[in-house]
């Protein structure tokens, strides 16, 4: 399978299903949907390899968007000014 035919794959299936993008149009929109996609195990060996060429293909796009998608470590250290309670408090949530 070429990258061409990869990104001519159109899904109907998902997130993206009901619009019937092809794998092209979604890595462009959406790079880290198609890193989603990659990590499903209910997918056919077709549609698996077009999706694994493409991650390969947009793996930068992919990792920047995953940088800016990292959530923040929320109970690492709280501030100095934080009560000791308020700290056991949030624990709890």
């Amino acid at each position: 399978m070429t990258i061409g035919e990869a990104e001519a794959l159109q899904i109907h299936f998902g997130h993206y299903g009901h619009r019937g993008l092809t794998l092209g149009e979604i890595a462009a929109e959406d790079p880290l949907y198609l890193d989603w996609l990659a990590g499903r195990t209910n997918l056919g060996v077709h549609l698996k390899e077009a999706i694994s060429l493409l991650c390969t293909k947009h793996e930068r796009r992919i990792d920047q968007a995953m940088a800016r998608h990292e959530k923040p470590k929320l109970f690492d250290a709280p501030p100095p000014d934080v009560p000791r309670h308020t700290t056991r408090q949030t624990r709890l949530f």
